[in-house]
């Protein structure tokens, strides 16, 4: 009886799993759609881009500290901060050992994909959709890690060596990034148990919650203009893939 009851609740978790990544396709199938028939331009996707980054994906992450008690989440997010360093310090070494038989121009690109994986678009509605507000607080963590990284590494990796005053410019414009100031904003509130009048956590919650759709659109746009001939031809993509996708997560 036991087992049946056990089995039922895996079922209805495969089940709520699957219902959602068929909601998060349909929502890529109408951005496909809507690029395709020129209802989203080229210029309103740069400012749906914009309005998910600088706007939406902020308070979807500060309302994900909203109403958190339990001591066990606290506990996790100092746990979730030793976690990320580590991954990134990992996904970067290991990529760089990795990638050592790339020999051309391509081996910066791979290694920066490799490190850089998109955690904004994809990750948080998928968070969303499988854990909920815990999810997202974790997430946001390791997004922190993220754009520290892509602000700092990323860009040497490109430009070289940074000036002083390259490096201070990329060190602002990492503290003022909105992610950043929501998840330090959110760390606040949930460590010293402010209290956030209602009028204020309905307003960020709804606004919070155009980020899955926005993301999952802006991909649906971005993939309607990806010629994939361009791509498949190219020994080194596969070679990235395979250390992106299965390698490093399973070093991780």
């Amino acid at each position: 009886m036991l087992s049946g009851f056990y089995q039922g609740e895996i079922d209805l978790e495969i089940s709520v799993v699957f219902n959602s990544i068929i909601s998060l396709f349909i929502m890529i199938a109408v951005g496909f759609y809507s690029r395709k028939r020129d209802i989203i331009t080229e210029e309103m996707c740069k400012g749906l881009v914009n309005i998910l980054i600088q706007i939406a994906l902020p308070f979807m992450i500060f309302t994900s500290f909203l109403n958190i008690q339990s001591s066990s989440v606290r506990e996790n997010v100092i746990k979730t901060i030793y976690y990320s360093l580590g991954a990134y310090v990992l996904m970067g070494a290991s990529s760089y050992l990795l990638l050592l038989p790339v020999k051309n121009d391509k081996k910066t690109v791979l290694h920066f994909a490799n490190i850089f994986v998109n955690t904004g678009y994809v990750g948080f509605p998928i968070l969303d959709s499988l854990y909920g507000p815990e999810g997202i607080i974790y997430g946001s963590i390791f997004n922190m890690f993220f754009v520290i990284f892509v602000w700092t590494y990323g860009v040497i990796l490109y430009k070289g060596r940074l000036g002083g005053g390259e490096l201070l410019q990329e060190i602002k414009r990492t503290l003022l990034n909105p992610s950043i100031l929501a998840v330090c904003v959110g760390l606040l509130v949930m460590f010293l148990n402010i209290k956030i009048p209602e009028v204020l956590i309905s307003a960020s919650k709804g606004i919070g919650n155009l980020t899955v759709p926005l993301s999952m659109m802006i991909i649906g746009s971005t993939l309607s203009k990806v010629k994939l001939n361009t791509y498949l031809r190219e020994w080194s993509i596969y070679y990235g893939a395979l250390i992106k996708l299965i390698i490093i997560p399973m070093i991780v």
